[in-house]
């Protein structure tokens, strides 16, 4: 009796989640003092759990209606409010960070994947300069709402705040990472036609990455532009 007795204790303390050679030791020579601040840890590892829980809930829900509406929102200009978010650049305006200062970074960035997204920064005055090749430059990016419950520091160099801002909204399909002229060309011409001005930088995400009809790799980015009455 005393063997099924502990394989049933044994089970229940790994249904808790608590390591096998944890539930051993539990088993063999433990306290009440002891046993009731091992429950209280593993309490305190599931609340964790729990917040996590919710908050990867809360941030798939909003993320699978952005997808849901893929479709309908490629290549169709709409006017919206940017996300607040917070822009990570491998590079500023005229160099690349030092690399201890990328790897830093990345260090402190890339765990709170998903809640980090692949972004992307296209200058307006390159935007502008009709004629010339584009340039643009892919980074990270994080909304405002999720940086507070991860106690990420933002207040470092090569980290930009997007505040909400009136904007025009759209989504692109790109392949191999290349972004076309010829859309967002047709975003400032949206700009115009509505009587607003452009007023910043064009700000994105990439949405998902998946296969188009034929089978190629495709990007579809969710592009901001901001602008002015």
């Amino acid at each position: 009796m005393t063997d099924v007795s502990n394989l049933l204790e044994y089970q229940r303390f790994r249904k808790l989640g608590i390591s096998g050679k944890d539930a051993r030791s539990l088993l063999m020579d433990t306290s009440l003092a002891d046993y009731i601040v091992r429950m209280d840890q593993e309490l305190e590892r599931l609340s964790e759990v729990q917040r996590q829980s919710a908050r990867l809930y809360n941030f798939q829900e909003e993320y699978c209606q952005r997808l849901r509406t893929l479709r309908r929102d490629l290549y169709r200009f709409s006017i919206t409010t940017t996300p607040e978010m917070y822009y990570y650049s491998t590079r500023n305006e005229k160099e690349f960070a030092p690399k201890d200062v990328l790897i830093g970074y990345n260090a402190a960035w890339l765990p709170l994947i998903p809640f980090v997204e692949r972004a992307c920064k296209v200058p307006l005055r390159s935007l502008q300069a009709s004629g010339q090749p584009l340039t643009y430059r892919y980074g990270l990016s994080i909304r405002k709402q999720w940086v507070g419950q991860f106690a990420l520091d933002t207040t470092v160099e090569h980290v930009y705040f997007i505040p909400a801002q009136m904007a025009v909204r759209v989504v692109i399909a790109t392949q191999d990472s290349v972004i076309e002229r010829t859309p967002l060309e047709d975003g400032l011409a949206y700009i115009q036609e509505h009587r607003f001005l452009p007023d910043g930088d064009v700000i994105g995400n990439v949405l998902a990455r998946l296969h188009d009809e034929e089978g190629h790799p495709t990007e579809y980015l969710e592009l901001f532009f901001p602008i002015r009455e």
